[in-house]
């Protein structure tokens, strides 16, 4: 009950929060103009935009494929359902309910050990806390941040401490964990204790880089190329609407826009991101003298690039999964259970 609540309020939040960034972007828009900058845009630009965040989010299922760490994992097609699932998930659920999605639905398909599921979506969450900094850090020399610098990036930060050092001494914490289980075996039920031993050994099994320094580079190579893939994107996005024109569009421009809408994300919003994205586009443009009207037009074709590519990959990998009623259940309840 305790738990049905929270995500109640933490829904109405999400909503309260979209509602107030809504009011605080549409207020005084001018819509004619909106519809004037829509109406002129270059939709052939645009279309290759949004066959980009197709291909972003296959490579970024590819790099969590590979973070899978065994040699009996599934194809990537059940990867790329799971995974698409997730992120239809995390648009619709509140607290990034998407990811209890995508572990259920791979770990119901595949067989695998759900704590070696989880590490393996951790790793991959600390290799984008990794390229938020890098385009934070970019950002401040780049770009006429000033002051603003969000609570969320120290946040960010001291998880990719925490994640890289998980990873590092992956070996070390899990010798310790198994001391501190055998420690507290006499005062553990034998049940507890088994799925405790499994749970952790799965958790850091997942952590291990099997490939050692050749699966680094290759990882290292994959953040790149989603970073790349974004920007190539969000930077065509942009042309489609002359923001070139009015910013002497330069790489720092991009930048901020895909930091922006990447700690927007993380903010409660109702379902879709809306108004929360919006407010993010808008900002970072703001920052560049861009007209209100061009950013804003930008930011609603872009967010609905976005969530014409997530609905749709969503839509395969419900049609994977159809036969599987634990995802469903994932998508009602949004519990481990």
């Amino acid at each position: 009950m305790e738990l049905l609540r929270s995500k109640a309020s933490y829904a109405a939040l999400g909503i309260i929060i979209s509602i107030i960034a809504l009011f605080i972007v549409f207020w005084n828009a001018d819509f004619h103009a909106i519809h004037e900058a829509v109406s002129r845009a270059n939709w052939p630009l645009l279309t290759i935009s949004l066959l980009l965040t197709f291909v972003w989010l296959i490579i970024k299922t590819v790099r969590w494929h590979v973070l899978i760490q065994t040699a009996n994992k599934p194809g990537f097609l059940a990867a790329f359902s799971a995974y698409s699932l997730g992120n239809l998930g995390n648009m619709i659920l509140p607290l990034r309910g998407g990811e209890v999605v995508r572990l259920i639905a791979f770990s119901s398909s595949s067989g695998l050990p759900k704590s070696m599921i989880i590490a393996s979506m951790v790793t991959e969450r600390s290799w984008d806390l990794l390229s938020l900094l890098c385009l934070f850090f970019i950002a401040i020399v780049l770009a006429p941040l000033g002051e603003i610098i969000s609570y969320k990036i120290l946040i960010a930060a001291a998880m990719s401490a925490l994640l890289l050092g998980m990873i590092v001494f992956r070996s070390h914490l899990e010798k310790i964990s198994i001391y501190l289980i055998d420690r507290a075996k006499s005062r553990l039920p034998d049940r507890i204790e088994r799925i405790l031993r499994s749970a952790v050994g799965g958790f850091f099994h997942g952590l291990k880089l099997r490939g050692g320094m050749a699966q680094l580079y290759l990882l290292i190579l994959l953040a790149i190329v989603i970073l790349a893939v974004q920007a190539i994107q969000v930077w065509l996005a942009m042309l489609a609407f002359n923001i070139d024109l009015e910013t002497s569009l330069g790489i720092e421009v991009v930048i901020c826009v895909i930091l922006f809408t990447t700690i927007g994300a993380a903010v409660p919003s109702s379902p879709g991101y809306i108004g929360t994205f919006h407010l993010s586009v808008t900002m970072a443009l703001s920052l560049f003298k861009v007209p209100e009207a061009s950013a804003l037009s930008f930011a609603i074709v872009l967010h609905i690039i976005s969530v014409v590519c997530i609905i749709s990959t969503g839509l395969i990998g419900m049609f994977y999964f159809k036969s599987t009623e634990e995802v469903y259940k994932a998508f009602s309840k949004n519990d481990v259970g």
